[in-house]
C-alpha cells in the first residue's frame, strides 16, 4: 500500500497552540503527560531536513535530520476530541479516515503499515 499522510488532530491542536512556529517544522517526539486512558501528549517539533547517508550498510539512503531549536505543547484527550468533531463537520468525512475507509491498524517490519476498515464509520468514509 502508498504511502500517505494520517490524520494527526493532535497535532493540529498543537499547531493552533504554536502560532508562530514555522509551518515546515515537524513533531518528532511524543510523550504521554497523565495517567492512561486520561494522559494528555507533550508534542516537540523542530526543523526537519532529509540527509543522505554517505557511509555504512545503508548508504545512499536518506534519513531525516532534525536541527535546531524546539517548541513544545500539550494537547489533552478533549482538545483531540473536539478537533475531531470540528473536522467531520467542516469536512463531512470521517475523521478517522479522511474518507479513505480504512484507518491504520499497525505496523511492522515485515510489512510496514497495515490498515483496516475503519471501525468509526464502518468503512463508509462518511462523518457520524
Amino acid at each position: 500500500m502508498s504511502e500517505r499522510k494520517e490524520l494527526d488532530h493532535a497535532e493540529t491542536v498543537a499547531r493552533r497552540k504554536l502560532p508562530d512556529m514555522p509551518a515546515d517544522w515537524r513533531p518528532y517526539k511524543f510523550e504521554a503527560v497523565g495517567e492512561f486512558p486520561n494522559a494528555s501528549t507533550l508534542m516537540t517539533f523542530a526543523a526537519c531536513r532529509m540527509k543522505t547517508l554517505r557511509s555504512g550498510p545503508n548508504k545512499g539512503k536518506e534519513r531525516r535530520e532534525w536541527y535546531g531549536p524546539s517548541r513544545q505543547a500539550i494537547v489533552t484527550p478533549e482538545e483531540r476530541d473536539a478537533e475531531q468533531r470540528r473536522y467531520e463537520k467542516e469536512t463531512g468525512r470521517c475523521g478517522s479516515c479522511d474518507g479513505t475507509r480504512e484507518e491504520w491498524a499497525g505496523w511492522s517490519v515485515m510489512e510496514g503499515n497495515r490498515y483496516r476498515p475503519c471501525t468509526r464509520c464502518g468503512a463508509t468514509g462518511n462523518a457520524l
